[in-house]
């Protein structure tokens, strides 16, 4: 038997080359990273459920704020929607109307929305999440092969990114967190057409970004674009091709752009200044939370008990990578220079500074950066990085006896010398600088700072624990390098570390179904006065400290969008996007409050035009409606009034015109209404139809079949010019600006994609015949 050949160690083909070299895979490697590994992809389902699971019985629910207030309100109407065959074009039930196509977080064109149609709302929400997490985790785990490391070092990269604590934070963040669950699958794309440049890699990469837009956040897919701008400056062609990349995303997604940006021109968003677009920055204090992450407390108390009181919201502060991704971060910070690690840590260092508000002034100059916020977001790019960092740092860990990896070996002993030590050291420092910081806090913090640092909460003693467990692991795999089979206790050391956090953020306690966490008894006792009625509720609320009232108790009032739940019309809305024209009016805030409701209160006219016939007063403070009746009070303090004079959803001006007006409702988007108009003296002076709905674009008309324009009543209400003193037939219909448009470029630029991509293949085949 001949002797077999042995591959050299600096081979392509050895099994475990090379150290140095894992920002530039070969064209190959890319085949084999789209290849579907079963192991990986039965882990990639498995994981959600074990990491999460006390949140599936609450249909993924539970932190009461965006998730209850808009994302799942918003995925039950456009459930009824369809189920009615209707075209979801328009929410009838919020703010005089709101667009809904328009809206980019209502992801109409995303296909997992469209699990809406065969399950019931609550089951397609939690399989949405459940399927993003899966995605996200199996998407860095095939990034990750990309770049040559081996099972145990994807395991723990895929592990850190898909459930560190920003996508674990933002799960209240349903658009969010799918979007972010591109990101790995763009930077693949980005850098396998950036390395051979192939039209059949171009298409790939533009529907995986344009399916990251259409997942509903369209900042995370900025940030997407940004970051990977930064892995592909200086490569070869690398501007051009992620130019061509993201403009061809971008013609994919016109089909979505168009309608929103036509709505985005008459809301709010585009008066928004550089203080809004710093809102809502990564604080340094948040660094604490870097090795405590309850150490702020959280918005839904449970094992960890105290309320939250930290910075900001805990949504965007909470950003816990993991103890074992901050230890092997650590020990590859001397290795930044090298070619496998320094775009990527350049990645990070970037990110970071984004995420504290540094870069902000810079990036504010972006065309449409003033339509964003929330620098805090671009912690997801960070978590990107270092999961690929401290995978790569595993993947070196595998018994390999080169120069730099026996000095990762040392520094790593090092770090872990005092396993049980260290912990406990830095959580006696946190105490003593708790202590130093005392008399510089205000009364408040500092006795939740006192709670927060007794050494016998878990907030404090957890992370103790388990940066003791994690630097024991860790010490063990390097005794054993020749054995590099330990490294699979480390990914057991992380899922511990981070299946504690899913288990406990955003998680209620006491609460074991979906179903009863949504149900209020004291909702269904003023709602059923309201539902035989067709007319709006105005529900005014009041804040509790810092707290808009709109975040307490939410469906006991029926605040926000939680009115989907049970559908009646809300006067107020809850979202990002709104109509300038609906603010100047009411003066509401994108969450529904009013900050001083008095004058309307007691100037009812405005109301009574909107067809408001109720009014919810959810705090004792706030003065009784003038020349309202009260109804009823509920045992949680809520008041009901009766608000006489509500002109209907249609009416004649001026008021003594005699008509009477019937409206016949054919779907939200469609509406016929019949107005039957005596007058004594002959006249040519028409009247106005004016509608309680929202004057914007995407409305036209008819009367009696005839074409005739729309306008605007008091630059608010919709409203049609009709003759006195006959029977008028009124049809009014709403199509969404721009969608035609949309659809036209979306086709066209698919329809280029593929003739590019079949020429792209007759001249490789021609060119092998040759």
């Amino acid at each position: 038997m001949p002797p077999q050949r042995q591959i050299p160690a600096d081979s392509p083909t050895h099994p475990r080359f090379p150290a140095d070299r894992l920002n530039v895979p070969a064209a190959p490697l890319y085949d084999a990273a789209m290849r579907t590994p079963w192991p990986a992809l039965l882990l990639a389902g498995i994981l959600p459920g074990l990491l999460l699971l006390p949140i599936w019985p609450l249909a993924g629910l539970g932190a009461g704020e965006d998730e209850l207030l808009y994302y799942f309100p918003g995925r039950m109407l456009i459930q009824q929607l369809l189920s009615d065959g209707t075209l979801p074009w328009l929410n009838p039930w919020n703010g005089l109307d709101r667009p809904l196509l328009a809206d980019p977080q209502a992801a109409l064109f995303y296909p997992p929305t469209w699990l809406l149609l065969i399950l019931p709302a609550a089951a397609a929400y939690a399989v949405t999440l459940w399927l993003h997490y899966s995605w996200a985790w199996f998407g860095m785990e095939r990034l990750l092969a990309t770049l040559r490391l081996d099972a145990p070092a994807r395991c723990i990269g895929a592990t850190a990114f898909a459930f560190g604590g920003f996508l674990l934070a933002h799960r209240t963040h349903l658009t969010m967190l799918q979007s972010a669950a591109w990101l790995p699958w763009v930077a693949l794309c980005l850098l396998r057409y950036v390395e051979r440049g192939r039209a059949r890699d171009l298409l790939p990469l533009a529907i995986a970004a344009a399916l990251q837009c259409y997942a509903g956040h369209v900042q995370v897919a900025a940030l997407t674009a940004l970051g990977t701008l930064v892995l592909v400056v200086g490569r070869a062609h690398g501007l051009r091709r992620w130019a061509l990349g993201w403009l061809a995303a971008g013609g994919l997604f016109a089909l979505q752009a168009l309608p929103t940006w036509r709505f985005v021109q008459i809301c709010t968003r585009t008066e928004r200044g550089f203080a809004d677009f710093i809102e809502n920055a990564w604080h340094p204090l948040s660094a604490v939370g870097l090795l405590f992450p309850m150490f702020f407390g959280q918005r839904t108390p449970n094992w960890f008990s105290m309320p939250y009181w930290g910075p900001s919201h805990q949504v965007e502060q909470l950003v816990y990578p993991g103890l074992l991704v901050l230890a092997l971060c650590a020990l590859a910070w001397p290795l930044r220079k090298d070619a496998d690690l320094r775009r990527w840590f350049t990645l990070l260092i970037l990110a970071l500074l984004t995420a504290l508000g540094i870069l902000c002034p810079l990036l504010y100059w972006l065309p449409g950066a003033s339509l964003l916020r929330g620098p805090a977001r671009a912690w997801i790019l960070v978590q990107l990085a270092a999961a690929v960092i401290a995978a790569v740092v595993v993947h070196q860990l595998d018994g390999r006896r080169a120069p730099r990896v026996s000095a990762l070996r040392s520094r790593g002993l090092s770090l872990s010398r005092r396993p049980l030590l260290l912990p406990v050291d830095i959580g006696l420092a946190l105490l003593l600088a708790s202590l130093l910081a005392y008399p510089l806090l205000s009364t408040e913090r500092a006795a939740a700072l006192m709670l927060a640092v007794r050494p016998w909460q878990p907030a404090f003693y957890w992370p103790v624990l388990v940066g003791a467990l994690t630097l024991v692991a860790l010490r063990m795999v390097l005794m054993r390098w020749q054995r590099p089979a330990w490294r699979w206790l480390l990914l057991g050391v992380l899922l511990l570390d981070l299946g504690l956090l899913g288990w406990t953020v955003d998680v209620p306690a006491g609460w074991r179904s979906h179903r009863a966490w949504l149900t209020s008894l004291e909702r269904e006792t003023w709602l059923e006065r309201v539902l035989p009625t067709r007319e709006r509720v105005w529900v005014v609320t009041a804040r509790h400290g810092h707290t808009p009232g709109e975040y307490i108790r939410p469906l006991d009032r029926g605040v926000a969008n939680t009115n989907l739940l049970t559908p009646h019309a809300n006067l107020t809305d809850y979202g990002p996007l709104q109509p300038a024209a609906y603010v100047a009016a009411f003066g509401f805030e994108p969450w529904g409050e009013r900050k001083d409701p008095g004058p309307l209160l007691h100037d009812p006219l405005l109301l009574q035009q909107c067809n408001v016939g109720w009014i919810l007063l959810c705090h004792d403070d706030l003065p009784a409606p003038l020349s309202a009746r009260p109804i009823l009070r509920t045992p949680g303090g809520l008041r009901l009034y009766r608000l006489p004079g509500a002109r209907g959803e249609a009416f004649v001006e001026p008021a003594d015109v005699p008509a009477s007006v019937h409206v016949e409702h054919q779907a939200p988007h469609r509406m016929r209404v019949r107005v039957d108009g005596w007058t004594p003296l002959a006249t040519d002076d028409p009247a106005t139809l004016v509608i309680s709905r929202l004057a914007q674009p995407g409305w036209s008309a008819t009367i009696n079949g005839r074409p005739t324009e729309t306008g605007t009543w008091r630059n608010l209400l919709l409203a049609v010019s009709i003759p006195r003193g006959q029977l008028v037939d009124v049809t009014l219909r709403y199509d969404p600006p721009g969608l035609w448009s949309g659809v036209t470029i979306t086709l066209l630029t698919l329809a280029l994609l593929l003739a590019y991509c079949a020429a792209d293949r007759g001249v490789s085949a021609s060119a092998r015949t040759t």
